[in-house]
């Protein structure tokens, strides 16, 4: 499609990355709530991708605030997102409040060029 191919290889950590994401904000962002929303939005340039992943729920403590604290966590999927986004991709991931209540999660990623099959 007018988005491009993805290898298989990367495909597989990506959905993991976001499925992890997406329960993060459930069962902490939501906690205790009977509804929340969350949006994922995706661009791509060629091998770069840039996903950010928001939600409208209770948001970052003070104590995980300013992207690092939160990054650097010992959740298993803190974890899990960490490992794939940097040594998979070699990219980023920054935690951040949003202005209008709830977390957004920005993640820059370089994918592998997609082979022919």
């Amino acid at each position: 499609g007018k988005f491009g191919m993805m290898p298989a290889q990367d495909a597989t950590p990506l959905s993991l990355v976001l499925t992890e994401l997406i329960t993060n904000s459930v069962e902490h962002g939501f906690e205790g709530r009977k509804e929340g929303h969350i949006t994922i939005s995706v661009g791509r340039s060629g091998p770069n991708l840039n996903v950010v992943v928001e939600d409208d729920g209770s948001g970052l403590g003070s104590e995980e605030q300013g992207g690092m604290a939160r990054s650097s966590g010992s959740g298993l999927g803190t974890q899990i997102i960490n490992t794939f986004v940097t040594n998979d991709f070699g990219g980023s991931v920054n935690w951040e409040p949003r202005r209008e209540g709830g977390t957004r999660v920005v993640l820059d990623m370089k994918l592998r060029a997609a082979q022919d099959e």
